[in-house]
């Protein structure tokens, strides 16, 4: 039974297990450059003319010269890993899904965050800087200005909780508090009672 137990530790410790991965990994390696290995003249070639063409895309566009030299030199040094670090970054498939969600999201809320003109007039006459800042903040992220909110800063959590705990005995009909996170301690004690 103990020389089981050892055997067993053994096979399924972190070591054996790192060292049947790292295995593995090679041979995968080993698999893709003998399946490629077949195809390598046409996929240097390929690359190749991938990273002329994104070259001169380069020099033509109208970006900082900093930000064509920074691609330029791997995509021409390195054809194969540059080309495809280009068109990874360059499409950047995954944030323009995320950015048209957004932007949909933003569309159909708009209707809940109408801006009070009357107000951002009164903003303008008081302060021109954030009114600026106010209408940039509603045309970009559709951030409307409120009147008569206040905010409360707080130089550490035990000052927000005395204030929560100020609210809630003065609370009439409801209390909603969302935390995520929280450890049962002296400070939350009066939220329990």
């Amino acid at each position: 039974m103990k020389i089981f137990n050892k055997l067993f530790k053994l096979i399924f410790s972190k070591i054996t297990i790192s060292i049947l991965i790292l295995l593995i990994q090679i041979l995968l390696l080993y698999i893709i450059f003998e399946f490629f290995f077949k195809y390598i003249v046409w996929i240097i070639g390929g690359t190749g003319l991938l990273s002329i063409i994104i070259v001169l895309y380069l020099i033509n566009s109208k970006t900082n010269p900093s930000y064509k030299i920074a691609w330029i030199i791997p995509v021409l040094v390195f054809p194969v890993i540059g080309v495809a670090l280009f068109l990874f970054c360059h499409f950047e498939l995954s944030i323009k899904f995320v950015s048209k969600k957004l932007r949909n999201s933003r569309i159909k809320n708009k209707k809940y965050l109408q801006q009070d003109i009357s107000l951002l007039k009164e903003v303008e006459k008081d302060n021109k800087s954030f009114s600026n800042l106010s209408k940039y903040l509603y045309d970009t992220c559709s951030y409307p200005v409120y009147k008569s909110s206040e905010i409360k800063y707080f130089k550490d959590g035990i000052s927000k909780f005395e204030s929560i705990i100020k609210d809630l005995k003065s609370a009439k009909k409801y209390i909603f508090l969302e935390y995520f996170i929280y450890k049962e301690s002296s400070i939350f004690v009066p939220f329990i009672h």
